[in-house]
């Protein structure tokens, strides 16, 4: 993998990891995957990220996958290219996932030392705490109107 993807996945799952810390939900970190299970009902949060085109520990991994399914919880699959194996191929198969979108990771350089961005009464801050994360999740399930946490 290429230094640039290994950084936006490993960026991805940083943020992954805070953000559902802060909610309450449930990290699984495995050598060749990660589960966040944010038990918001949407597939932003909860997420399988792919860290290598092998899978150990199958029958785990099928059965994070079925509680996102028996409770009826969106969640995405991110898989790098170089990730996706015969084998993720075929657990795929076998726990009937169908391809709803493809969508592509990006990174954008020399951000860091941003400050606060304002656009037409909305601004745009870094959250720097457990309360502001669990205001964005307030702000984040509003949109989405049918509450379920």
């Amino acid at each position: 993998m290429k230094a640039s993807q290994h950084l936006v996945t490993s960026n991805l799952e940083e943020k992954m990891k805070l953000f559902t810390q802060a909610v309450s939900g449930q990290i699984i970190e495995e050598a060749h995957f990660v589960i966040a299970n944010t038990n918001i009902p949407t597939d932003t949060f909860n997420l399988l990220v792919v860290k290598s085109p092998m899978i150990h520990k199958e029958n785990h991994l099928k059965q994070r996958i079925n509680h996102f399914i028996v409770n009826k919880l969106p969640f995405s699959t991110w898989v790098d290219a170089n990730y996706l194996s015969d084998d993720w191929l075929q657990l795929i198969k076998d726990c009937n996932l169908q391809e709803a979108e493809r969508n592509m990771m990006m990174k954008l350089d020399h951000t860091l030392r941003t400050g606060p961005r304002i656009s037409n009464h909305l601004t745009i801050t870094e959250v720097s705490n457990k309360e502001e994360l669990l205001q964005y999740k307030e702000v984040f399930l509003s949109l989405f109107g049918d509450r379920k946490s």
